[in-house]
């Protein structure tokens, strides 16, 4: 991008005094989706430089204004963990989710406390999976997030299939899982001053073997507390998530496992932990798809 293109910019009176102070312009653009394939601007995107950051992440931005002004801000780092876990952020509380996209192909996480953008993301992990396809993310220290609003926009994009929250004990806590209709690849940018999570997906050919895999697999469960008590109860010797079937319930899930010698070993350990009140058993299925 050349730097006279961000003389497009379009900036919010509220920001007037910092953007006096040192902010370049940018500008973003989105696909025409009558077909065209023309690019138009859509919104401003405004570039945080030097030590002018703090005085930007202070200035009141309402969360439905903040939705139209796709902050970037300094990239921390860059991850591809397709297959992997994501980690990161730095420890917040207090905290409250905006989601956008910006992009078919992308989805942004913006943090605010008290309609004021925070400088930095809070801690992170997010994994995808394959058994299906879903990226699930963990944030901790957020206390608000509208999850029918996020829903609604995100389920717009093409390659997304579902959205729902998983129930926690932990009220500081939000468990997010976003389900494609394929298999992708997922990058993940974060940002700081304001605090940014940048997710990129595109779609990705299965290259693996796709033999279908096993897994040990509890009894079904609403999304609500006593499902979080089954999982609470599991400690980390289990390595396990939760997982939404076809017909809208919840089970616990360790897997996957190459073979069903590896799954009966892991579902002994836990019918014989007294401390563990869940009914288990074994289940197979091919990639992509979700228990029954």
């Amino acid at each position: 991008m050349d730097l006279k293109d961000y003389d497009y910019i379009s900036v919010p009176k509220e920001l007037n005094a910092a953007i006096e102070k040192g902010i370049n312009r940018g500008i973003t653009y989105k696909k025409d989706k009558e077909g065209h394939k023309k690019w138009r601007l859509v919104v401003a995107t405004i570039i945080i430089v030097g030590g002018l950051t703090t005085t930007v992440a202070n200035v009141p931005i309402l969360a439905k204004e903040l939705v139209k002004i796709p902050v970037v801000g300094e990239l921390i780092k860059i991850l591809n963990f397709t297959g992997s876990i994501a980690e990161g952020g730095v420890r917040n509380d207090g905290l409250y989710i905006n989601v956008d996209s910006y992009e078919e192909e992308s989805i942004d996480l913006y943090f605010t406390r008290n309609n004021n953008l925070e400088s930095d993301v809070p801690v992170y992990e997010f994994t995808y999976h394959q058994y299906p396809y879903e990226l699930e993310m963990k944030l901790q220290g957020v206390r608000g997030f509208d999850i029918q609003a996020v829903k609604a926009k995100l389920e717009q994009l093409p390659l997304v299939k579902d959205v729902y929250n998983i129930i926690t004990l932990d009220d500081s806590s939000y468990h997010i899982v976003v389900a494609f209709k394929e298999n992708v690849a997922v990058q993940m940018e974060e940002y700081k001053n304001p605090g940014r999570l940048h997710i990129t997906m595109t779609r990705e050919e299965v290259r693996e073997n796709t033999t279908p895999r096993y897994f040990v697999q509890s009894e079904t469960y609403a999304n609500n507390e006593a499902m979080a008590l089954s999982s609470e109860s599991l400690s980390a010797d289990y390595p396990h998530h939760i997982q939404k079937t076809d017909q809208g319930n919840f089970v616990l899930e360790l897997g996957p496992y190459e073979t069903k010698e590896e799954a009966l070993t892991w579902l002994k350990a836990l019918e014989e932990n007294q401390e563990i009140a869940v009914k288990w058993h074994i289940a197979k299925r091919k990639i992509g798809q979700s228990p029954k």
